[in-house]
């Protein structure tokens, strides 16, 4: 494959092989990224408004699980993590470059997952331990609702697990062996969360391919019905294609001056006389 010209053949090489599971070749990239992208930022858009929502109503768990920290949790989630995650959806509706909105998403996530940890660091509630089940919800968001592009998905899920694994380790007064098992539970999510969105990706990319494949194939077949294979010349396929859009007035001169157009006019001769002259 040339960096300016898809074949069917390279297509078929890439679906078989997987070679382009991931990452297509720059050409096929930007294509891919100009015939999809608008509809995966609007997509991210909705789906952000939707976890928004839910965002704004864990807060009712934050006053049953964390009460003493409440006044902080309202301050991290409306005041700073709010307004970052409109901005970021804001951003989204416009179709940014891929690597700016991967990382918005990404951002927000890592940012709603660790604001979170911080309220369960900074509570003495004897159920603040119960805040770690929405870091894992915040994971499988990024990576299986959101469908981050892998590479970006592995570094949100990294960040919040160190982010996670810290806050368990320095959490004041917890047992060391539920820190551990934590620990494993989090991190189990982490990686079967990665796994899945591996295959997703992967069978995205692939169904594109799929799509892509078809399209080249019926424009070329199409191509070649306009041409006879032995002699090049044009078919009548292609010569009617051709006057139909030509402009109406010079269809109309072509008509007029056919041959065949004579066949409608009438004929005269030297020796036809009109009735008046018969008579």
């Amino acid at each position: 494959m040339t960096d300016d010209r898809l074949d069917s053949m390279s297509l078929d090489a890439g679906v078989e092989t997987g070679r382009f599971s991931l990452r297509f070749p720059p050409a096929l990239e930007r294509r891919f990224e100009a015939e999809t992208g608008l509809a995966r930022s609007r997509s991210l858009v909705w789906r952000g408004l939707v976890a928004i929502g839910f965002f704004v109503v864990y807060l009712a768990a934050d006053w049953m699980l964390t009460p003493d920290v409440f006044g902080l949790a309202l301050v991290l989630r409306l005041a700073i993590v709010l307004p970052l995650a409109l901005v970021a959806v804001a951003r989204l509706w416009f179709n940014p470059r891929p690597a700016l909105r991967e990382s918005l998403v990404g951002g927000v996530c890592v940012a709603a997952g660790v604001s979170t940890l911080l309220i369960m660091l900074l509570s003495v509630s004897p159920l603040r331990d119960a805040q770690q089940d929405a870091v894992i919800l915040v994971v499988l968001f990024v990576v299986i609702v959101e469908r981050l592009r892998f590479p970006y998905a592995v570094a949100s899920t990294v960040l919040m697990t160190a982010a996670f694994v810290t806050a368990v380790l320095v959490l004041p007064g917890a047992d060391k062996s539920r820190q551990f098992s934590e620990i494993i539970v989090f991190g189990g999510a982490a990686v079967l969360s990665l796994v899945a969105g591996y295959t997703l990706e992967r069978e995205t990319r692939r169904s594109y391919l799929l799509g892509l494949r078809e399209r080249l194939r019926s424009s070329n077949f199409k191509l070649q019905s306009l041409h006879d294979p032995l002699t090049g010349l044009e078919t009548a396929a292609l010569s009617t294609m051709r006057w139909r859009n030509c402009p109406v007035p010079m269809a109309a001169r072509w008509r007029s001056s056919s041959p065949i157009s004579t066949i409608s006019n009438p004929i005269t001769t030297p020796w036809a006389t009109s009735p008046a002259t018969s008579a």
